[in-house]
């Protein structure tokens, strides 16, 4: 890395791509606080496409409803036995029957050497079968929504303030190169 003779350095030189660099812990944090607003959202009845949701079914809002208790009144309806409902609510789409494919949204792996930095979220794997089952009916639950989209640029935005008053602590010459 060459230095312009007439730059007069005291102190560290620093490339700017060093101010852009984030710790395991920082993605991981950050993957988990946006896991965190998808289930609050979910919990709202507000899914991360912009699309508006709706049951395809008044049987299965009324199933709902009635935390899958056979409309008859004789027990559970076959596949629901044993399982706690965690939402009632038919008012609109939550994806929070169970509750069990937002809980398993979690931080599956961190990026953070090099160019590619990042985090990958996830559902638990046997949990493909709903998601793909919400595809079909037309709810993308993969993706996220403005809102979570700019909570995660103020938190890289964040992280590069932080970084940078961490730099310019000391004696700084920073070398642009591309």
């Amino acid at each position: 890395m060459a230095v312009h003779p007439s730059v007069q350095s005291f102190g560290k030189i620093m490339k700017w791509q060093e101010l852009v660099q984030f710790t395991e812990t920082f993605w991981v944090t950050t993957g988990q606080k946006l896991a965190r607003a998808i289930q609050l959202d979910a919990k709202k009845g507000i899914l991360q496409e912009p699309l508006t949701a709706h049951y395809i079914s008044e049987q299965y809002k009324k199933y709902k409803a009635s935390r899958f208790n056979r409309l008859t009144g004789r027990g559970k309806v076959a596949g629901y036995k044993g399982q706690r409902m965690a939402s009632t609510r038919t008012e609109s789409v939550d994806m929070t029957l169970t509750g069990a494919l937002m809980k398993g949204l979690h931080v599956d792996k961190a990026y953070y050497r090099g160019e590619n930095q990042g985090v990958d979220i996830k559902y638990n794997d046997v949990d493909g079968y709903k998601i793909q089952h919400n595809e079909t009916l037309g709810r993308d639950v993969r993706t996220w929504n403005d809102k979570n989209e700019n909570k995660m640029l103020r938190l890289l935005a964040r992280e590069v303030g932080k970084n940078i008053e961490e730099a310019t602590k000391q004696d700084l010459t920073l070398i642009f190169e591309m």
